[in-house]
């Protein structure tokens, strides 16, 4: 049975190619084949594709190509697996057009929502999307308050166990864990979590510890958490506040080698696999360091991005002093120190680079992740492993995927040099295969170039951006802290304005409001809901994931639906345009939200409207004339907004009108 599987895995036993035509069929002729199945690469292959799987592979002097096959020279060339980035926060369509560009088809989202689900979903659906294959978390659960906004911040064991039955129902891949939560609820997810097969992934929560996580048999560890903890003599600094962040920072000058070699020996004992996220310890220590911004990489991230990747623009970093930094230098070298002794003692590796922080691009950072692992000591073909046939045996999916094996599924990358020799050869990608459909250097190119040229402002988001015929329609351009467009258009019978969002880090949602503020809806993958005013209730349903949502909720005399779009905003814009030169009032605004826990905020407007004016909007034959109004919603300082003279905006802080 061993020679049977091992011939099999090398290839060196051919599959015979069904006899069909072979029109829908690929041809990897006379390539070097590197498997992840077995050591090793096998040299002369021919890798025969079909309908998005791996059908055959054989020598190339006997393996015959299908009658009409697509054929790919593979002379001096190596096939290798797709790669996996197994620790992301992005699934908007750009992000994962770069993914595929730089050679990475499967991704795990870390923090995602119903969107993530319907990207997922759709993907399935529809294997010839431009897109990575995606496993996706719901959102973070932590306890309360959390760390990040938005995340779900749970107070009590009961709360803990119906989070993990909302999140099986709404139909996620794994729950993670975050760092406050308490240990009876991080218990009792792990209970419900094995109770319903849904796998438990992320932080190690400070009241749990490393030791409780393993025994939990907790499947993934991110950021090596856990373990400078877990290794601290008894009387280390950072056991007087394991929660004091300075400390957690220095701790692991403080290791002891033996208390480490326990626990690492004792993650391979339970199987659990770390996700290192090497790559973000790395940038995270040299955030104070000027970059060159000249570099090509930049013009993948927009400018809002780059913008808000100073530490001073991020709450978690604002305090950090030189030596700080010096400390976080530190400890991303003892974090490769780590991942070496982790592998060396057996314990599992994947590869992910916590793309969404600072200085990683989507599908490049994957590759300075390999090189990391590299320079902690791993060959290139055990680098390459990490983010290849290991995360599939996170997710059970043993050769389905990360591997080039007849059966597994055709993602895979052809490159022009031998990554076993040099892991940086990854980069030199001659083409990337995603689930079967071949997509030449030149075709990576475009993507890459069309992305650039989006953040540039040379091209819109909207791939049909010509005006439609008989309707109104504004296009504008988001900016500040999230960037993106919206038009907006007038439908049929002038009773309600059509909303199409295509803003940066979400996939493209519809919005559609009722100008009488009766009923607004959402519409995009993963989100079907709609919102219906009746007297003093606002009545949310539809669907968030595979979940049926139903709420309810009482509104103010006269308080508004609103939303997170520019078109959620028109009605709050039409109270505005009552107002006379010089008025002030309060305007009562219900939001909606669909974030971890849907509902409403209710908030209060302070409007007043100021001098009137004209704007220059492109497109327009003449000045528009134009209202302006200064608002507040109670926090922070005032702002402003221009209004066309049907209420629709010309300027917001947010967002201006290019047409």
């Amino acid at each position: 049975m061993i020679a049977v599987a091992l011939a099999a895995a090398c290839g060196s036993a051919r599959q015979a190619p069904s006899q069909h035509a072979g029109a829908d069929a690929t041809a990897f002729v006379d390539v070097t084949v590197v498997p992840m199945t077995r050591d090793g690469a096998r040299a002369h292959q021919t890798v025969i594709v079909r309908g998005g799987a791996i059908e055959a592979i054989g020598p190339a002097a006997s393996t015959p190509v299908p009658a009409g096959a697509r054929r790919i020279d593979g002379r001096g060339k190596w096939l290798a697996p797709g790669l996996a980035d197994m620790h992301v926060h992005t699934y908007d369509p750009r992000a994962l057009q770069l993914f595929v560009a730089h050679g990475v088809t499967t991704v795990r989202v870390m923090w995602g929502d119903a969107a993530s689900i319907g990207v997922r979903d759709a993907i399935r659906a529809d294997p010839s999307r431009l897109a990575p294959t995606i496993y996706t978390a719901g959102p973070i659960v932590d306890g309360n308050p959390p760390i990040w906004p938005g995340s779900l911040g749970l107070d009590t064991a009961a709360q803990a166990t119906e989070a993990v039955a909302a999140q099986v129902r709404a139909g996620y891949d794994f729950v993670k864990v975050y760092s406050r939560l308490p240990a009876e609820l991080y218990e009792a997810i792990v209970t419900e979590a094995a109770a319903r097969s849904l796998p438990v992934m992320g932080h190690v929560p400070n009241a749990v510890g490393l030791g409780r996580a393993l025994a939990a048999k907790q499947v993934t560890i991110e950021h090596l958490d856990g373990y400078t903890l877990e290794a601290q003599p008894d009387d280390a600094p950072v056991r007087k506040d394991p929660t004091d962040v300075k400390a957690r920072l220095a701790a692991w000058k403080h290791v002891d080698p033996a208390r480490l070699a326990d626990a690492i020996a004792r993650t391979r004992d339970a199987g659990t696999w770390n996700c290192a996220t090497l790559v973000v310890l790395d940038r995270l220590g040299t955030l104070d360091r000027p970059r060159d911004m000249t570099r090509p990489e930049w013009k993948l991230v927009s400018k809002a991005s780059l913008a808000q990747w100073s530490p001073a623009n991020d709450f978690r970093f604002t305090s950090w002093t030189p030596e700080d930094f010096d400390t976080a230098r530190g400890s991303a070298a003892w974090g490769r120190a780590l991942v070496k002794q982790l592998h060396d003692a057996g314990a599992g590796l994947v590869a992910g680079t916590d793309v969404g922080n600072p200085w990683l691009v989507p599908g490049l950072s994957l590759h300075e992740e390999l090189a990391l692992f590299a320079k902690a000591g791993l060959t290139p073909e055990q680098a390459l492993r990490t983010a290849t046939a290991n995360p599939a045996r996170v997710f059970h999916a043993d050769g389905k995927f990360g591997v080039v094996a007849a059966g597994a599924r055709a993602d895979l990358i052809l490159l022009d040099g031998d990554p076993l020799a040099d892991i940086a050869n990854t980069e030199k990608l001659a083409g990337v295969m995603l689930r079967g459909r071949w997509l030449p250097r030149e075709e990576l190119e475009r993507l890459r170039r069309e992305v650039a040229e989006i953040y540039d402002d040379k091209r819109s988001r909207f791939a049909d951006d010509a005006p439609p015929t008989n309707s109104q329609r504004a296009l504008y351009r988001e900016r500040g802290p999230i960037t993106g467009e919206e038009r907006l258009t007038l439908a049929a019978g002038a009773t309600t304005v059509v909303g199409e969002v295509q803003v940066d880090g979400i996939p493209p949602q519809r919005w559609e409001v009722a100008l009488d503020g009766s009923r607004l809806s959402i519409h995009g993958e993963g989100i079907d809901v709609t919102v219906v005013r009746d007297g003093a209730v606002a009545r949310l349903y539809g669907n968030l994931g595979h979940d049926e949502v139903k709420l309810e909720d009482q509104l103010a005399p006269g308080e508004l639906l609103g939303g997170e779009t520019i078109v959620a905003d028109l009605l709050l814009y039409a109270e505005l345009m009552k107002l006379a030169p010089g008025e002030s009032r309060t305007i009562p605004l219900a939001v909606v939200h669909l974030g971890a826990a849907p509902g409403f905020q209710h908030m209060s407007i302070a409007a007043k409207r100021l001098a009137d004016g004209t704007a220059t909007v492109a497109g327009a034959p003449a000045p528009v004339a134009t209202r302006a109004f200064e608002y507040s919603a109670g926090f922070g300082p005032p702002s402003q907004v221009t209004l066309d003279p049907r209420g629709w905006p010309v300027e917001t802080p947010m967002a201006v009108r290019i047409r």
